[in-house]
């Protein structure tokens, strides 16, 4: 699988040496030498919104969001898709949002059920009463597209 090359070339390691506590994590090494994190993870990977490289981080079964500069921009999640239009669906205690790239949220609230962006135009989520919304990447409801 190919990594994105967006803000500069980075390589993702992961530590295989049997018998080191930290084998299977990983981390990201830039060509100057520094890491983006501190610390080793179950698992990163990039991803791209907006224009800007972001990573998929996920240690101890909850993933995060971090920037190309290894500060973190939104976590604890069960489960963050890919970024599409600039927004990734997310879980979290079986519920659900829309995070943009810069940590906030699409939706005021959680919902009961969605699904993620279609044609990059709009999303369909369902409420905690079954009703059925459609939105554009803007939050903005969308009527008779549900």
């Amino acid at each position: 699988m190919g990594f994105p090359k967006i803000e500069g070339a980075y390589a993702r390691v992961e530590i295989n040496n049997e018998g080191n506590e930290d084998c299977g994590k990983m981390n990201i090494l830039f060509p100057d030498g520094h890491w983006l994190l501190d610390r080793w993870v179950d698992e990163i990977h990039p991803d791209e919104a907006n224009g800007k490289t972001l990573f998929h981080i996920r240690e101890h079964g909850k993933e995060s969001i971090v920037g190309i500069d290894g500060n973190a921009i939104a976590g604890g999640f069960n489960w963050v898709f890919e970024f599409h239009s600039g927004i990734a669906l997310i879980e979290r205690n079986h519920r659900y949002n829309y995070l943009r790239a810069d940590g906030t949220f699409l939706l005021p609230n959680d919902v009961k059920r969605a699904d993620g962006f279609r044609q990059g135009e709009y999303a369909v989520y369902w409420d905690d009463e079954d009703k059925k919304h459609s939105i554009d990447v803007n939050g903005k409801e969308l009527g008779g597209m549900a």
